[in-house]
């Protein structure tokens, strides 16, 4: 089945450090499927968050919260923090971690691997 979902957002980031920023992002969600109840759902929601960056690794630790506005009403929130460890310009290896609050539920996911760049 196909469902179109579009993301996207505006916002700004205030210089920390040498390396290092913090950003704010207001955004917003549509998700168009005939499984919702009105064939459709609406989110804004916020993205805040830290990065830092080198030429050997970068971090991104933040939140992000959406609340469901149409269909099913409902808060979308999560925690997240993740790592590259830069490896040349053609490989880098990552780690990740999430946590996500969703209708209710409590879910954490660990990711880890490798990114080529071709």
């Amino acid at each position: 089945m196909f469902t179109p979902y579009l993301e996207g957002g505006a916002g700004g980031s205030w210089r920390l450090g040498q390396n290092s920023q913090a950003f704010a992002i207001a955004t917003a969600d549509l998700e168009i499927d005939d499984d919702i109840r009105r064939g459709h759902d609406f989110a804004p929601g916020a993205d805040l968050g830290l990065l830092h960056q080198t030429n050997r690794f970068s971090l991104l630790a933040g939140a992000k919260t959406k609340a469901w506005i149409i269909s099913n009403q409902h808060r979308q929130d999560q925690l997240y923090v993740k790592g590259n460890l830069h490896i040349g310009r053609e490989f880098s290896v990552f780690a990740e971690f999430t946590r996500e609050d969703h209708f209710d539920r409590y879910q954490s996911t660990w990711q880890a691997g490798i990114h080529a760049y071709f």
